[in-house]
This record gives C-alpha cells, structure tokens and sequence, in this order.
C-alpha cells in the first residue's frame, strides 16, 4: 500500500480492536493506530474516523474511539483532523454509524484501517454499505498482526459468517 505517490483519500476509517481489561488499548488495536498515523503523516488521507463505542462489560465507562484518538493526538495527528464514531460495538456498526459522518461531510474515497485477519469481513462489509454504484469507493490499509491466536482465528471465521448473512440479508431488502 505505502509508496511514494500516495494514492489520496478523503478519509481513513480507523476501526476499533477492543479494550483490555485494564482500559487501555488492546495490542491489536494499538497496531490499527500506528498504521493510521504512519497512512496520515505520508498524506493518504487529511481526516481519521475513529470508530468503536464501549466493548468492555467490565469498564462501560471506556469508548474505543476515544482512546484511539488520544492515541493518534500523541503520535502528531491533530484532534481537528479527528472524528469520533464513538455507538459502534462490532465492525458492521462500524460502517453504519460511520456512514452518518461520511454522507455529512461528503466523503466518497475511503480507506478502512484494520488488521490483516480482519481486512477481509470488513471490506465485505463497508463496500456494501458504500457501493461504487453510489459513487462510493473503498479500500483497505491492514496492520500485520504480530500474534494471532487461534481464539483470534475462531472469532473472525464465526463473525464473517455472521456477518455475509446480515449483509446479504439488507442486500435483499434493498432489492
């Protein structure tokens, strides 16, 4: 994806990997973000969504976004440059409440920020839910997970399934 003549987008979706019990920032996650800034500072994109509500039972409190923005504030993104999607609980509400702020703000060229075992459900889902036919395009930029577990494996193989059928299903409906 890197290169010199950086493809340009109007705005990097950086999705969201969990909190940690302790509410910081889960490793998965923290990788999503340095990708984000690494894509931000080489000029693929001027604004970041960062996307993901609370997902921890234990510290309802703790928003995803939240933490990934002062995350990316620390790494030199400036907050103005930053919107928070702070509902979203799984990738499809994701690209759902994320969809609010992209028709508001007359996004059209967008770049999913996820992970490499979870690249392939979410462009699955986001170029549903922003389908070239609507002048929407999309594509992804994916972190290299450095320690894939099989747990990590079980919950995406189930989670894509999950969601083709959600997805095929609104699908139908539109028809």
């Amino acid at each position: 994806m890197m290169n010199e003549h950086p493809e340009k987008f109007d705005v990097g979706i950086l999705l969201g990997a969990g909190i940690g019990k302790d509410g910081s920032i889960t490793p998965v996650g923290l990788e999503r973000v340095e990708l984000a800034v690494l894509l931000f500072s080489k000029g693929y994109f001027d604004a970041i969504i960062s996307s993901g509500g609370n997902t921890s039972r234990e510290i309802p409190e703790k928003i995803e976004a939240k933490i990934m923005s002062s995350f990316l504030e620390r790494k030199g993104v400036p907050q103005q440059k930053i919107i928070l999607e702070y509902k979203s609980k799984n990738t499809l509400q994701n690209a759902l409440y994320s969809k609010d702020i992209v028709e508001k703000k007359g996004f059209r060229k967008i770049l999913v920020i996820t992970s490499d075992f979870h690249m392939e459900r979410a462009l699955m889902i986001f170029r549903n839910m922003f389908p070239p036919e609507k002048g929407y395009y999309v594509k992804g930029a994916e972190s290299k997970t450095s320690f894939l577990t099989e747990e990590i494996k079980n919950h995406e193989i189930k989670d894509y399934s999950r969601d083709k059928l959600m997805v095929d299903a609104i699908n139908k409906l539109e028809e």
